[in-house]
């Protein structure tokens, strides 16, 4: 299904290059939410041979999932900045600067690693679970902002760089 989805939208009338938005919702919508759902019911209903129930679990890792897909889509335009700009393609880099994208990004992946730091507190009923969500998740937000801190905007090997540390 998915190479399928990737093959499709290479298709001339749904190469959404020029059009960042529709690219964005895009990514959002297939790797956020269908592959989510997709997986979610496959494991209940086939593996585990349970009834399918959408679960607050589910909601929120596709929530947390929405938030690293609009990251992504943001962020894949930096390293191309001139180029689309010189192609008159209006990106979110392009219309904001590099710079503002950037934080944009880093502040909403902090938001989300801050809404897991508290959804796992108030969820979890043991000490160490709780411990070790939250100096796991303070230790990849202080990572997060010491790799943007050291981006440099001018060279395009650092902002893709920093957009391939964040898909790891």
């Amino acid at each position: 299904m998915i190479n399928k989805t990737n093959t499709v939208i290479t298709l001339p009338f749904l190469r959404w290059k020029r059009n960042s938005y529709l690219t964005t919702l895009f990514m959002v919508l297939e790797r956020a939410l269908v592959l989510q759902f997709a997986y979610f019911i496959h494991i209940q209903k086939y593996v585990l041979g349970r009834q399918i129930a959408i679960t607050r679990t589910l909601m929120f890792a596709v929530a947390i999932k929405c938030c690293f897909c609009f990251v992504i889509s943001l962020l894949k335009d930096i390293p191309d900045e001139d180029g689309d700009r010189e192609f008159g393609i209006q990106t979110p880099s392009v219309i904001l600067g590099k710079e503002s994208v950037l934080w944009l990004c880093v502040y909403v992946l902090l938001i989300s690693y801050g809404a897991v730091i508290i959804v796992g507190l108030t969820s979890s009923p043991y000490l160490l679970s709780k411990l070790v969500m939250i100096i796991s998740h303070i230790m990849l937000a202080t990572l997060l902002w010491h790799q943007a801190g050291t981006v440099d905007l001018s060279s395009k090997a650092s902002t893709l760089s920093f957009y391939m540390f964040i898909w790891k």
